[in-house]
């Protein structure tokens, strides 16, 4: 029964997947997620999410699955847990008003800190897939450098 039950997980979840993938492109071709994302992190983190995206041109199940990684991170980071997971766990998620407190530079800070010590007591596969989340989170502050230096017109 339950070997049945994560098969038919694993179709929907595949589905699901592919549906996102497919709903994901507007009329021009290209993927349609400053909503989702303004729609789950304060403006300046969304913005720098956005400007990564589309430099890395990232697909909307790419931005889902970064922004999920950032939300447990974030969560780990405001509350004194461990940073530097690779896994997507159980975390108590911030709302958007909370994310707004969070010093992300910082955030960034420690978490690259943490990935890059991870990475170093690692090796083979483990290794590379820590360098690759460094990677992400070193384009990811790139990112938000820039969207804080952008002068704000109002």
């Amino acid at each position: 029964m339950n070997i049945l039950s994560t098969q038919v997980s694993q179709v929907s979840y595949i589905n699901t997947n592919a549906n996102i993938e497919e709903n994901s492109k507007n009329l021009n071709g290209k993927n349609n997620y400053s909503e989702f994302l303004n729609n789950t992190f304060p403006k300046n983190i969304a913005q720098s999410i956005t400007k990564m995206a589309e430099k890395e041109d990232m697909t909307l199940l790419d931005v889902i699955n970064l922004s999920t990684q950032i939300e447990n991170s974030m969560a780990d980071y405001a509350g004194g847990n461990e940073l530097g997971r690779l896994d997507i766990h159980q975390a108590e998620l911030l709302n958007k008003q909370q994310m707004a407190r969070v010093n992300f530079d910082d955030f960034l800070n420690k978490e690259l800190s943490a990935l890059s010590n991870n990475a170093h007591e690692t090796k083979g596969e483990l290794k590379e897939a820590y360098q690759e989340a460094i990677d992400t989170y070193k384009i990811l502050k790139e990112s938000y450098t820039e969207v804080r230096s952008e002068p704000i017109y109002g």
